[in-house]
């Protein structure tokens, strides 16, 4: 910790650290040790599966660190999209008890007397109290992709596009999807199904 090293372009984004720069230290440079507690909660940390590289903290319910990243990630905008419920917002709402689970958040604006304490906070008042709960009431009703990523789910990403309706089978892809009849038809023979007009006299 504190070495300084080069770096080279190595793939489009991360970078490859190739070696330190020995000749700047100055001999405050310290080893890292890899924690074995979590520095919010003091849990045990621990991999999440057997053969997982990585440690995590297991205490995903309370853990102060991961509620207030879970809060952040599910009011953002590929989520819930709430405005007015940022990186500032969040810890005063937690350190205040007026949150300790995400699902407290839409509680929350339609608690009166939870609102009456949000508008006690610093930088809060009757205005932006009254916006932030139009924010929240607005967004308890979002598509179910965005609700998804919401939740946080490890591997889950933001989707990007809407997903494109399924086509009809064309009449040779017919036979794989059970339908022999539909994959033999000729083109001429739905002409001839096709009913006829009566002319006109």
């Amino acid at each position: 910790i504190g070495d300084r090293v080069f770096l080279r372009k190595a793939g489009d984004v991360i970078p490859e650290i190739i070696g330190p720069v020995v000749e700047s230290r100055d001999g405050s440079e310290r080893a890292f040790v890899m924690p074995t507690r979590c520095p919010e909660c003091d849990t045990p940390l621990a991999p999440e599966k057997e053969g997982d590289a990585d440690i995590r903290c297991p205490n995903t319910r309370s853990c102060p660190a991961q509620l207030r990243e879970r809060l952040f990630h599910m009011a953002g905008r590929g989520a819930f999209d709430i405005e007015g419920l940022g990186r500032k917002q969040v810890p005063q709402l937690l350190e205040a008890g007026l949150l300790k689970s995400p699902v407290d958040l839409f509680r929350l604006a339609r608690d009166e007397a939870g609102l009456a304490q949000l508008g006690e906070l610093e930088g809060w008042g009757a205005r932006k109290v009254e916006k932030l709960k139009d924010a929240i009431e607005a967004r308890r009703a979002i598509p179910l992709e965005r609700f998804i990523y919401a939740l946080g789910i490890r591997f889950v990403g933001e989707v990007r596009e809407e997903p494109k309706p399924a086509e009809e089978p064309a009449p040779e892809d017919a036979k794989k999807d059970g339908d022999p009849a539909a994959a033999d038809k000729k083109p001429e023979d739905a002409k001839k199904e096709e009913p006829k007009k009566e002319e006109q006299k």
